[in-house]
């Protein structure tokens, strides 16, 4: 009877200390996570302005250019309190804010993306008399207040600078093979653009720009060669499946004023005030001006294709557009809507890699007893205006 007293009591003194022991575990984790999560709290960087987004608009203005257009510059700036990053800040604020007494016509806007540590910010000046677009990237680690090499950054994907510059390589291959396809007559162009879009130096780490995009995918800008046009023109590809991704929303803050786009129509749109018949409107076209905010065809194409360029429209129901050099631009269909010449299936040859676009439209108008042809973009600009772009006349 004794030893089983005695047994009793050991299993209360031993049920009794594992209760406490447990207890004091649990104690000893909370104290444990609650001493990290202070860590943690003590070394997080302060923002510079905790009212505002890790990215924010340091200054955003509209100003009227020589051409009267609006051009709005905004500048974004980092939120985040080092000396390093107030740095870069002021560098990037010296760059884009424009003077108002010394300004060209161009805009810039910019979009950022967060991915855990890493901020990305993409820049954009896009001049308003060409579609010419150049771009600026900068990467920041968040945790540490440091900006982020080239190298650091493809890093960040488990990526050495030979396997970056391999894959790029590679799509670049594939995205020349297949943008002048259906090209003819201007082999040696094509060629010409293939081999420098191509070329190791120009698919390399130090000419490339890589940063963290949207949902963490790696994406870089480069240069793609064109056989119209410039020269040469930046384009955004996502390196996970190689496309082309177009720079087209930009984040707002507390100003008013805003660089995204509407696909809303106003009443300065244009409007045809005759109408063509299929027999009137097949043949060819010739560019002969533009009424874009008083910009000349020169501006645009260059000198040498200011009267070389045509669309002609078919019997098939068919279009192109040649721009100089009896290259073929761009294709398509078309169909007559009384004064509206509606093209659809819309393949742009003019850049590798570009975008197709659904639609279009052209504006028939009777000026002075000749019959024009007027191409204007649907999308509005900052302002809100519709402004035209092309004006075709009958050869």
């Amino acid at each position: 009877m004794k030893k089983k007293i005695l047994v009793f009591v050991i299993l209360i003194l031993l049920i009794g200390m594992t209760v406490v022991l447990t207890g004091c575990g649990e104690k000893q984790e909370n104290n444990i996570q609650e001493e990290q999560k202070a860590n943690e709290e003590s070394n997080k960087i302060a923002k510079i302005d905790e009212s505002k987004e890790i990215v924010y608009s340091a200054y955003k203005e509209n100003f009227k250019s020589p051409l009267d257009d609006t051009v709005t510059t905004d500048v974004p700036a980092f939120n985040i309190n080092t000396e390093e990053i107030k740095n870069l800040n002021a560098e990037i604020l010296n760059k884009y804010k424009t003077d108002e007494a010394d300004m060209s016509s161009s805009n810039t806007s910019y979009k950022y993306y967060e991915n855990d540590n890493i901020v990305s910010v993409v820049i954009l000046k896009s001049i308003t008399e060409s579609s010419f677009e150049e771009y600026d990237v900068y990467n920041v680690d968040k945790s540490t207040g440091k900006q982020l090499s080239k190298d650091e950054v493809i890093s960040n994907k488990n990526l050495e600078k030979e396997n970056y510059e391999e894959t790029i390589l590679n799509q670049m291959k594939k995205i020349c093979s297949e943008s002048y396809q259906d090209v003819t007559g201007a082999d040696e162009f094509i060629k010409e653009a293939n081999v420098k879009t191509t070329s190791k130096d120009n698919c390399s780490l130090e000419k490339t720009k890589p940063y963290i995009g949207e949902n963490g995918a790696l994406h870089y800008i480069i240069y793609i060669y064109s056989i119209a046009g410039a020269d040469k023109y930046e384009h955004i590809i996502n390196y996970e499946t190689g496309n082309e991704e177009r720079f087209n929303t930009v984040q707002t803050d507390d100003l008013e004023t805003t660089t995204e786009r509407s696909n809303d129509k106003n009443s300065k749109e244009l409007e045809p005030n005759t109408t063509i018949s299929k027999n009137e409107l097949i043949g060819k076209w010739e560019i002969r001006g533009t009424d874009n905010k008083n910009c000349d065809t020169m501006d645009i194409f260059g000198s040498g294709l200011k009267y070389a360029s045509t669309m002609e429209f078919k019997e098939d129901g068919t279009y192109t557009i040649c721009l100089g050099l009896d290259v073929v631009n761009e294709k398509g269909k078309y169909t007559i809507d009384g004064g509206r010449i509606k093209i659809s299936d819309i393949q742009n040859m003019s850049e590798i890699g570009s975008s197709n676009r659904s639609e279009d439209e052209y504006i028939v108008r009777n000026e002075d007893g000749k019959i024009k042809l007027y191409n204007y973009e649907k999308e509005a600009d900052i302002k809100g205006d519709i402004y035209v772009n092309l004006i075709f006349e009958k050869e």
